[in-house]
């Protein structure tokens, strides 16, 4: 099949697919009027009003999911059929909503014509814009001229379009009713855009659908009006910032232009990274399962801290383009900060136990005195913390805290590999941390006596006798007790499982790349 006819089958797909969602829309969003809920919602009201039908099977109709391989229409349909099935057993006359219904889709069926619904569109080309970068963003009534960024030209010190390895182009308009065409320049095929075509007067993925000669000419020239804009114009609302250059600017060349309009190719891909629903779903995913159960994972969770929100017309995010649309409306925005001043990290070779100096208090500090308040009340009153509803608030804040010490233990972990091979009359360290810190030390010796050794129990005793001396504190009003040196050995050891998995993976890995 060519490129022109496979062309010609996108455009032919995308229009079958609108009127099947416009027919799914009539059962479950809008049937007469916005928000009604649409054919289905409005039997189930009607059902639900008399008291003559099987309740069970109401609710095993309105409670059914959708399976994977029934389309989201069909599923509808279906409801449907099955809903008009419980009405007619139960004696209800729902004739005037079908019959409302039927009208509804049938004019759906007749705007969908391929040649009917490309005339009622292609008229409004000229008001219509593919674009890169979108003046509606900053405003939803601004009028000036969206443009298509085409540069290649990138310097990776720079955050522009032409960065981006991937395409994306939007479509924006001056009303949503112009919508529908965007989308249909936005037809893709083979990586190619229908809008691409029209720019090279090729309109063979039109061929087929014209009655007439004539018909086909005048999409062509309607078509061709969404890319000729000779009149460009920007607007106050666009909020552009202008800064004279020379003492007495005359000339427009006289004027450096300091704030550019958005980018909405650069804000989608942006979003598709860090919070469109396949990013979030897989995210939220390894957290529940890895990160929440302080569990190691082989796939990468990512966070972006402190990241903003931002609101383009909220109301109707379609009224400022295609993207806005599929991002509800959000640019987001990550920080831009200068890099934290860091000191340089060495390796912890003159203390005995690591955990005395390694874990900054400050770091630890609020878990630390949710820990010694809890426990210091529940002395008071006499109560043991060993009931299950207490201990989960100990694991919690404790697990905080170790999680802490585990972030900090890492950057000794990524130090050269190695560090603890120093000469005994140069290291304090004992052996048991210096096989937790330096864990990817590859001479044999060390990894056989690490294996034979039974290291993670002394860790986890000392990470626990550090923990209860942190909680103790200067007044030393909390006095450890038996079963919170278990409980933060448990903690520990447990960590220290996940950890042990994650450095024979690696090390298997890494002799595998030197075989």
């Amino acid at each position: 099949m060519s490129e022109e006819n496979t062309m010609h089958q996108e455009i032919r797909s995308f229009i079958l697919n609108r009127k099947i969602k416009k027919k799914e829309n009539l059962l479950t969003t809008k049937l007469l009027k916005e928000k009604d809920g649409g054919l289905n919602k409005i039997l189930i009201s009607i059902i639900e009003g008399t008291n003559n039908y099987p309740k069970d099977k109401l609710k095993e109709i309105v409670d059914r999911k959708r399976p994977k391989d029934t389309t989201p229409h069909d599923f509808q349909l279906q409801k449907y059929q099955d809903l008009s099935g419980l009405v007619k057993n139960s004696s209800i006359s729902i004739d005037e909503q079908l019959e409302v219904y039927e009208e509804q889709r049938q004019k759906v069926e007749d705007a969908h014509v391929f040649a009917t619904w490309l005339d009622e569109n292609c008229q409004y080309a000229e008001f219509a814009s593919v674009a890169t970068h979108v003046t509606k963003l900053t405003h939803s009534s601004n009028k000036g001229t969206s443009f298509y960024d085409n540069t290649t030209e990138s310097d990776n010190k720079y955050l522009t379009t032409s960065i981006l390895k991937q395409r994306v182009a939007d479509g924006t308009y001056e009303n949503a009713l112009y919508s529908p065409v965007v989308a249909l320049l936005l037809v893709e095929s083979n990586g190619r855009y229908f809008y691409e075509d029209v720019i090279q007067s090729n309109y063979e993925g039109l061929e087929g659908f014209e009655n007439s000669a004539e018909q086909l000419s005048a999409w062509k020239q309607q078509l061709k009006k969404s890319i000729d804009k000779p009149s460009k114009s920007s607007d106050s609302l666009s909020k552009q910032i202008y800064f004279p250059v020379v003492d007495n600017p005359q000339k427009t060349e006289d004027w450096h232009l300091v704030s550019v309009l958005a980018s909405s190719s650069l804000a989608q891909d942006v979003f598709s990274r860090t919070g469109s629903k396949d990013f979030n779903d897989k995210n939220r995913s390894l957290k529940t399962k890895y990160r929440n159960k302080s569990l190691f994972s082989e796939e990468e969770i990512v966070n972006f801290p402190k990241k903003a929100t931002l609101m383009v017309t909220q109301s109707s995010h379609q009224n400022t383009s295609i993207l806005n649309g599929k991002r509800s409306g959000r640019l987001f925005l990550l920080p831009s900060t200068p890099p934290t001043w860091t000191s340089q990290i060495k390796p912890p070779l003159h203390h005995k136990s690591w955990f005395d100096r390694g874990v900054p208090f400050n770091s630890i500090k609020e878990d630390i005195e949710h820990l010694k308040n809890f426990i210091l009340r529940f002395d008071k009153t006499g109560q043991s913390t060993r009931d299950p509803k207490k201990q989960r608030w100990l694991i919690k804040w404790g697990r905080g805290v170790l999680s802490t010490a585990m972030l900090y233990a890492e950057t000794i972990q990524n130090l050269p590999a190695g560090w603890s091979s120093a000469p005994v009359s140069e290291i304090k360290l004992k052996s048991e941390q210096q096989y937790f810190l330096d864990p990817y030390r590859m001479d044999g010796d060390f990894q056989t006596t690490k294996d034979a050794a039974n290291w993670q129990s002394v860790v986890a005793s000392d990470f626990a006798q550090w923990l209860n001396k942190k909680i103790q504190g200067k007044d030393k009003k909390f006095t450890p007790q038996a079963e919170h040196t278990r409980l933060w050995q448990a903690l520990m050891l447990e960590e220290l499982r996940e950890h042990t998995k994650m450095v024979k993976v690696v090390i298997a890995a890494n002799k595998e790349e030197q075989a």
